[in-house]
């Protein structure tokens, strides 16, 4: 559960004054001259959902101040993530209040204070879908859409003289201006009974509570969609099914962003600031809940949490030295996996290298129970595995997946795809040829099994399933896409989808993710998605992919018409 907060003020479109937005309301009426102010939702969503977006990332406590000109208003905006407090002596409202808590009045626990906390009406539910409460807000401002217009409780009525008859007045400040019961003269209070009655206002501090993992994309809050890529970097998925995307929005010059869905295709979290482009980055998701992140031309290995999507550690790498010969690194990296021991098994420079996860040399295929071996005299003297492996300076030449067999020492980095598949196995195959091979390994290296792949193109990482059967996406010299799924032993290949040019759905997909139980997802940049159950039923294709499949089949049928 994330909570942010929100400062807001403008001035009145009619008389210039200050206008304090201290209630997420449709209409705020000038307290000077009576004159409602509309935001709507267009500006709410500006206002809340980009600074929701934009605080998303932050520490606790963590603000940010703006100036936002907007359909008409110029809006000074202080906004940033902290838990809600009591605004008089600044104890936490704590968390479990916002398990069952109705609409009305909290008492703090330790001042007594009230603080008005009430669930999101309907047109505050339309711009902050993930809103659970809102916080601390001023409840007339709500009510009534005029700060402090209503008779506060314990203000007692006061005399004011009738300027036209002399009679005495009782005034309880709930409204401005009064009918006199003896005369029936209508009667304005004058400033400054008024503004005794009414002290000036002040920007307060009001609050969101959101709901648990949601956050923004693109100023709107991501609960009914997932985000819009245009590259495409790399997709993993983990134990639960939730999916996971590095990716670049558009074609210019945007941000690279890594976010997650879960398996009802709803946006979990959504991550940018991360500094990394789409080329040569790679993704991988560890079996207790990390998401490393790695960059071909970077020394450093990126961690973050598969829940939030938050920062948990960098493991600086370094080039070798005289000091220290083995250090950690990620420059050279094509390929990676995050092993079943958590281990990090990586080909840099074609070099099989391994690490743990706080970045230390491990043997690269010998399982060992000492997690913090160190090079060292032990490891000198027993072939430990830790001082064995030197990462070469360029990546000389070295051969292709077909070529080798158990406990490899190097692989052609470029054309390899590797991936750690449920059933425990390292699944790695070449794509350099046409007469490629895939192979299936153990954690201690040796070969179970090397088979003939039959596509001619493929990009994407393999994936095993739980039962251990193979899945891989392709195409032929023909141009038309394969789903193909191996069994086990690798002996038996059947196709699962075919290009729609052969009744099927595929197009252009090149990328895929498989869940656990077989669940399918395929990729490709710009915005293709298909999701199939594992009985193979389509149950999501995106708009962009359908328009893909149909462009093929165009192109196709012009092709024909053209060599008839």
């Amino acid at each position: 559960m994330q909570t942010f907060f929100f400062e807001l003020k403008t001035e009145c479109n009619s008389c210039g004054n200050p206008l304090l937005i201290n209630a997420f309301a449709r209409e705020i009426t000038c307290e000077h001259c009576n004159q409602k102010n509309e935001i709507t939702s267009k500006l709410w969503k500006s206002l809340v959902v980009e600074s929701m977006h934009d605080a998303s990332n932050y520490q606790e406590g963590q603000r940010s101040n703006s100036k936002m000109i907007t359909g008409g208003y110029e809006f000074s905006v202080g906004f940033g993530k902290r838990k809600a407090q009591c605004p008089k002596c600044k104890t936490v409202i704590p968390d479990n209040v916002f398990d069952s808590f109705e609409t009305g009045e909290y008492k703090c626990a330790q001042c007594e204070n009230e603080i008005y906390i009430r669930k999101p009406d309907e047109f505050a539910q339309q711009i902050v879908p993930s809103a659970k409460y809102i916080v601390g807000e001023d409840v007339n401002q709500i009510k009534t859409g005029i700060q402090g217009m209503q008779k506060p409780e314990a203000i007692k009525p006061i005399i004011f003289t009738c300027p036209a008859c002399a009679a005495n007045l009782e005034v309880d400040g709930s409204k401005r201006v009064i009918i006199c019961k003896y005369c029936n003269a209508s009667v304005y209070l004058p400033d400054d009974l008024w503004y005794e009655l009414h002290p000036a206002k002040i920007v307060e501090r009001w609050y969101i509570v959101n709901n648990e993992g949601t956050k923004t994309e693109n100023g709107v809050v991501v609960e009914e969609k997932i985000p819009e890529w245009y590259y495409l970097s790399d997709v993993a998925i983990d134990n639960e099914g939730n999916v996971y995307v590095a990716s670049e929005e558009d074609s210019g010059d945007s941000d690279f962003i890594v976010w997650s869905f879960n398996p009802e295709l709803k946006t979990r979290w959504i991550r940018k600031g991360i500094k990394l482009d789409h080329e040569n980055t790679g993704m991988v998701i560890t079996r207790n809940g990390k998401l490393l992140l790695w960059n071909k031309f970077k020394r450093s290995l990126i961690m973050l949490s598969c829940k939030d999507g938050t920062d948990l550690l960098t493991l600086k790498g370094e080039d070798p030295s005289d000091s220290n010969p083995y250090p950690f690194t990620m420059k050279g990296c094509d390929a990676l996996l995050s092993d079943s021991d958590n281990t990090i098994l990586a080909v840099i420079n074609n070099t099989f290298v391994r690490f743990y996860d706080d970045g230390t040399r491990a043997p690269v295929w010998t399982a060992v129970s000492e997690k913090h071996e160190l090079p060292g005299l032990f490891s000198r003297m027993f072939g430990g595995g830790n001082t064995t492996v030197k990462i070469p300076n360029d990546d000389e030449w070295a051969p292709c997946v077909k070529e080798i067999g158990s406990q490899p020492k190097r692989v052609s980095g470029e054309y390899t795809k590797m991936n750690l598949g449920y059933d425990g196995y390292v699944y790695m195959y070449d794509t350099s040829s046409t007469d490629s091979k895939i192979a299936k390994y153990t954690r201690e290296g040796n070969q179970v099994w090397k088979r003939d792949l039959p596509l001619s193109n493929k990009e994407c990482k393999p994936y095993a399933d739980a039962n251990g059967f193979v899945y891989v996406i392709g195409s032929e010299d023909d141009n038309k896409t394969k789903l193909i799924r191996m069994s086990p032993d690798g002996k038996d290949i059947e196709v699962l989808q075919k290009d729609v040019l052969d009744g099927g759905l595929l197009s252009v997909d090149d990328r895929l993710a498989v869940s656990k139980e077989g669940r399918i997802y395929t990729f490709r940049f710009y915005n293709v998605l298909k999701v199939f159950n594992p009985d193979l039923t389509c149950v999501f294709e995106s708009d962009q992919s359908k328009e893909e499949g149909l462009e093929k089949m165009r192109d196709y049928k012009k092709q024909k018409e053209a060599e008839e």
